[in-house]
């Protein structure tokens, strides 16, 4: 899966974003990213020529070494938001910014906010709609909270594939139900980690997922709020 980005490169039934972001399950993204960061840091070490990553030999070792602690690495899999590319690119910017430090969550906070600036952002420059609704979402919804649901009658909607694709947004759950209208089914989208880093520990911060409100999953799971994106004019 390393190289191959869900969502972007690859059309599939089965989404990282929704089996591997933070908040869904915090144990399997941990174990998951903890793996893939150990995997792609020790990758073709086995010649011994650089002693600090031939001394890594074990996935906890990799991060007791290189982060100051378990919250750091927390939040190094929770600004990937279930995207391996991600998390790598973050580990990678956190490190150079640490230099001879270990990570901090500060680190990580620095990198992720400048990964989705230089990477994703950019992406959306040459589609002034979708940047648009990307910042209608920013403006006003993650005031509230930081996920929305989207009737998937509209996921096919051109911008709102296009802030997908550009991994600003993420399907985190999918076929969920209103109460009070039967028969409708809605996907629960979450914004990016890198556009709303810099409300974190400010009286806007997004504190929960999704707004409560009188919508459930068709599995008679928890009520979430609903958010109609201007997905026909942004």
């Amino acid at each position: 899966m390393i190289g191959i980005e869900w969502g972007a490169d690859v059309a599939a039934n089965v989404d990282l974003d929704e089996f591997m972001v933070f908040e869904q399950n915090q144990d399997r993204a941990r174990n998951f990213f903890r793996g893939l960061l150990f995997k792609d840091v020790t990758a073709g070490s086995n010649d011994g020529a650089d002693p600090v990553i031939a001394a890594l030999k074990s996935e906890a070792k990799l991060v007791r070494e290189g982060f100051t602690d378990k919250r750091a690495f927390d939040e190094l899999v929770r600004a990937a938001e279930g995207v391996p590319r991600d998390a790598i690119n973050i580990a990678a910017r956190a490190a150079l910014r640490a230099a001879e430090r270990q990570i901090s969550v500060s680190d990580v906070r620095a990198a992720a906010r400048a990964w989705f600036q230089n990477d994703k952002e950019a992406a959306l420059r040459s589609r002034d709609e979708a940047q648009r609704l990307l910042n209608w979402i920013i403006d006003k919804v993650i005031r509230r909270a930081r996920g929305f649901l989207v009737n998937q009658k509209a996921a096919a909607e051109p911008l709102l594939l296009a802030l997908f694709d550009a991994r600003v947004l993420h399907a985190v759950r999918r076929g969920y139900s209103a109460q009070d209208e039967p028969g409708e089914r809605y996907d629960v989208y979450v914004i990016d980690y890198g556009a709303y880093v810099d409300l974190i520990h400010t009286k806007p911060e997004p504190l929960v997922t999704l707004p409560s409100d009188d919508v459930s999953d068709a599995d008679g799971g928890c009520a979430f709020g609903s958010a109609s994106l201007p997905v026909h004019n942004a």
